[in-house]
């Protein structure tokens, strides 16, 4: 994963604290809340070695086990009200959010040497004028945008075998195009912005449970129409910047169509927001947790973030900070930028 990790950067750090347990094989089954109380006591934990289950109290209970896992849990422990997307009322699963991607074109240059084999995870040059703000959207009847990258991701033998439209999909041609093209090839792509839908949101499986014996959680999501005409731009946009490049073959534009299918996106930026809203009621995981009580015992992760709008580097002072060795930190300036960005 091109993300921080705990494993490799928090880890390391707690392990020489005395006062520091790592228990592995430790499944949370279910927090222990104290409704009279409003406060969260501890979880029960089962061994998945043994099977055996355990209670562990505490006094704060950091809730980070992602999206999925985090909603399941404060359903199945009945804190706060679920969300029920016919009234409208509740917290807990509303407005589930992930992400507009897909737009891609690819780019092949015969004369050039691209050397994907070179590339990482995080590897490209990003730009920003698509992206949230940053351009005029007036008569474009969508808001939001994309960020832009161009470059290459990775260069893994099998799955990276770019070749141009209208290659065999197998054969002696398609052999000839892998070889010749693969190291002559690079894609720019997007990956835009997601707004909450009142249709979209997170509850319990009445139907179906886990090994555990609790309900399995369950995902009512699609893309909107906002979605497809954001995706639309992009596209164009896209298609006009791989023009520019004046490459020697060029793939038309793909564009994010039809509705969301699991297998098609990828599952890394599924730990998006969850319990925001105008309403103190509808804020569930924000600062004053008032499905909680006043007595604030449940620590939340990304889970508690809202709509994303992808990054506003136009706004002045925006600083980014990079972590540079342990306790250390540098920050960095960033310009503000045109606001009035157009299609190429």
């Amino acid at each position: 994963m091109p993300k921080p990790r705990p494993h490799s950067c928090v880890l390391p750090v707690l392990l020489p604290d005395p006062k520091f347990e790592l228990r592995t094989y430790a499944y949370v089954k279910e927090l222990v809340y104290d409704k009279q109380a409003k406060k969260v006591k501890g979880v029960r934990y089962v061994d998945t070695r043994s099977g055996e289950e355990f209670e562990q109290p505490a006094g704060i209970v950091i809730l980070g086990a992602y999206v999925f896992n985090n909603v399941l849990l404060m359903l199945t422990g009945g804190i706060g009200e679920p969300y029920d997307y016919k009234t409208g009322k509740g917290a807990i699963g509303r407005n589930y959010c992930y992400q507009v991607s897909g737009n891609v074109v690819t780019l092949f240059f015969e004369n050039k040497e691209i050397n994907p084999f070179m590339a990482s995870g995080a590897h490209g040059t990003y730009i920003d004028d698509f992206n949230g703000d940053n351009f005029d959207h007036g008569g474009l009847g969508f808001f939001g945008g994309a960020w832009i990258s161009g470059g290459t991701s990775n260069g893994r033998p099998i799955l990276t075998r770019p070749v141009p439209p209208g290659t065999p999909r197998w054969g002696r041609d398609w052999k000839r195009a892998t070889a010749k093209w693969y190291g002559h090839a690079f894609n720019i792509g997007a990956s835009g912005c997601n707004y909450a839908h009142r249709e979209n949101f997170l509850d319990l499986d009445p139907t179906y449970k886990d090994v555990l014996g609790r309900p399995l959680i369950r995902m009512s999501y699609n893309f909107r129409d906002n979605d497809y005409k954001m995706a639309a731009y992009i596209g164009e946009a896209l298609g006009k910047l791989g023009r520019a490049a004046n490459p020697t073959v060029m793939s038309s534009p793909a564009v994010r169509r039809g509705d969301y299918k699991r297998r098609a996106l990828s599952v890394h930026a599924q730990y998006r927001r969850n319990h925001h809203g105008r309403r103190p009621q509808d804020q569930r995981g924000q600062p004053l947790l008032p499905s909680l009580g006043r007595r604030q015992s449940l620590r939340h992760g990304r889970v508690a973030v809202p709509a994303e709008r992808l990054l506003q580097s136009d706004r002045p002072g925006r600083r980014a900070r990079l972590l540079v060795g342990r306790g250390h930190h540098h920050e960095i300036s960033q310009e503000p930028r045109s606001t009035r960005a157009g299609v190429i």
